[in-house]
């Protein structure tokens, strides 16, 4: 059993039309090696016992990127004028000269930078409220206006990966001069992630090395396979023609930390490329004020993965620590970094208490996952064997709620027993149970948020 306590707070991507690209990594990962790139290391101690020789550096074929500008009454020949966009290409949107004259290359290029554009209803857009759980959010103001822009400018750049990154700084760059020109808000199509153009200005690539990739990397969550924890990728990086991060089994007390590490990673994956095997300090994690009294380090390997239905990226490869890629192997890879982490499982004698809650909140959980799109909740409940299994012991697993009644809840139960099966009830099975038996729930929101009963956003 592993009851949910703490709520998980990342920089948040959203669940859309998918791309119709199919990049996979040029070269799968080797098994994990003694060969490493050190990642924020300093002193002979961080590479004395590591190869001198780098490891095989694994690209995808393209760097693609992409973005869609919400505008109104635009006149589209005149916004795709190549000329005139290349001209306002500048040191604020994309560097040096030299930077600016690639990106320039590839606007100029039509079998590099595309231009297209189609009715925004033709592409699952974030609602309102999505909006306001992004970070940073849109205003209610800026939402308001935003829904009245019926056509999205997009804007395409595809090539060959190049160590300027001139595919992903053109698209950024032209993305943010067409925003500034029609007042338009930006649609980033690896996330669906929706900004002003004052805010996505500030993520535009305008330096030469990795250590923008922050700004431009966004996050997934998603319910891991073992109940109870959640699985984590990276959104972005296939623009800069290396594959996304995936770390495929945490739980709720490495999680908070995991965009720190993704993005410590990132940083050097945009910088050198992508390498097997990955040596992570602490000091690489640049967490000013909350960086830990006493410096970590840690190895793990990037193996190739498959992305999950509904994944935005194309392309995927999974942390694997020394522990493994589940959740003790990530939680002993975060505790080597950040130091010892509280336990996020609840004890059996707390059950009492966190029953309450959950019951005093269930009403208005069960309201919300009705009217938010793609809300998924999960309850826990407790199993009793039957008389003919009085030797077995009960059971709190997790049933994903279908429907419910003002009496009783519907779902289908995703947890697996101990046992295989309590009487007739097994993973799979659809049960119907009072709702006074909920112990515990999770509402996870498509954007990757979750809300809990000890949450004071679920309120009573």
């Amino acid at each position: 059993m592993a009851l949910l306590g703490a709520a998980l707070i990342v920089t948040v991507g959203y669940l859309a039309k998918p791309s119709d690209k199919s990049d996979a990594p040029s070269e799968a990962p080797p098994a994990p090696s003694a060969t490493s790139t050190s990642v924020g290391a300093t002193g002979p101690s961080a590479s004395a016992q590591r190869v001198s020789s780098p490891p095989p550096v694994l690209r995808l074929a393209t760097a693609h990127a992409e973005f869609g500008v919400l505008v109104k009454n635009v006149d589209f020949k005149s916004m795709s004028d190549r000329k005139k966009l290349a001209a306002q290409l500048g040191p604020a949107l994309c560097g040096s000269p030299s930077l600016c004259d690639a990106a320039r290359t590839v606007v100029a290029d039509p079998s590099t930078m595309t231009f297209d554009r189609k009715p925004r209803k033709h592409w699952l857009l974030p609602t309102p409220a999505q909006l306001a759980l992004q970070k940073p959010p849109v205003t209610a103001e800026d939402t308001e206006r935003e829904q009245t822009l019926p056509d999205l400018f997009i804007i395409s750049a595809e090539g060959a990966p190049t160590q300027d990154h001139r595919v992903a700084r053109a698209a950024f760059a032209a993305a943010a001069v067409v925003a500034r020109a029609t007042k338009g808000f930006v649609v980033d199509m690896s996330s669906n992630r929706i900004e002003t153009a004052t805010v996505f200005a500030s993520r535009v690539i305008n330096q030469y090395d990795g250590q923008l990739a922050a700004a431009q990397l966004d996050f997934q969550t998603s319910p891991a396979a073992q109940q109870g924890y959640v699985r984590i990728t990276t959104t972005g990086l296939e623009r800069f023609g290396l594959p996304d991060l995936e770390a495929s089994e945490v739980s709720t007390a490495s999680a908070a930390q995991m965009p720190n590490i993704f993005v410590a990673i990132a940083r050097q994956l945009v910088r050198d490329g992508a390498t097997p095997s990955i040596h992570l300090t602490t000091s690489a994690l640049e967490l000013g004020a909350n960086k830990p009294e006493e410096e970590g380090e840690v190895d793990l390997s990037l193996v190739a993965s498959t992305p999950a239905v509904g994944d935005r990226m194309t392309s995927l490869v999974r942390l694997q620590p020394l522990g493994g890629a589940n959740a003790d192997g990530y939680v002993e890879m975060v505790e080597h970094l950040f130091g010892e982490l509280e336990d996020d499982h609840l004890l059996e004698k707390d059950l009492d208490e966190v029953q309450l809650e959950a019951q005093k909140r269930l009403p208005a959980a069960l309201a919300k996952q009705r009217s938010t799109s793609g809300a998924l909740l999960h309850v826990m409940i407790k199993f009793e064997p039957g008389k003919a299994e009085e030797g077995d012991e009960a059971e709190w697993l997790w049933v994903e709620v279908t429907s419910w009644t003002d009496r009783e809840i519907i779902g289908i139960v995703v947890d697996a027993p101990m046992a295989g099966s309590i009487g007739e009830v097994q993973r799979g099975t659809r049960v119907r149970r009072m709702r006074g038996d909920v112990v515990d729930f999770q509402l996870t929101f498509p954007n990757g948020t979750a809300e809990y009963p000890g949450d004071d956003k679920v309120a009573p």
